[in-house]
């Protein structure tokens, strides 16, 4: 009886990286466009329920004042610049980083971009970009007949 060894190149090996090929390039990058960074970056998370998308951005250490959101032709910018740090300690290791970044997000058609409010609490920013509403997006009115 002979015994194989798990190859990373079987199949399965060549699954995953097909499957998040497909996370990413199909089903992101029409909505979301490339997850674009510029100098450091921080994490985010891209949802959304029935009526809103949401943005998450981990920002420990950037208060609220120092965070500039706006959108430009259909793109979402977050960036902010940390204030120094004026407490006077010696760290040994940092990696509560950056001290400054900016993402950028390619807004669906559908974020209604009048609407899209921000809130920021503990190191977590969370940006709510509300739907438009279905019979909104497609432009289209009834007449009515007199």
């Amino acid at each position: 009886m002979s015994h194989s060894q798990f190859n990373n190149t079987s199949r399965r090996g060549l699954i995953r990286p097909t499957i998040n090929r497909f996370w990413t390039d199909e089903l992101l990058r029409p909505f979301w466009g490339e997850f674009s960074t510029q100098g450091n970056s921080v994490a985010a998370n891209v949802g959304e329920t029935d009526t809103a998308f949401w943005v998450e951005l981990a920002i420990p250490g950037h208060p609220k004042d120092s965070i500039q959101i706006s959108i430009e032709k259909d793109i979402l910018k977050v960036k902010s610049e940390k204030p120094e740090d004026e407490s006077g300690l010696k760290y040994h290791r940092r990696e509560f980083k950056p001290d400054a970044f900016e993402r950028s997000f390619k807004l669906p058609k559908s974020v209604d971009q009048d609407a899209i409010s921000a809130k920021c609490e503990n190191g977590l920013l969370v940006l709510e970009l509300p739907k438009i509403k279905r019979s909104d997006i497609s432009g289209a009115k009834m007449v009515s007949i007199d």
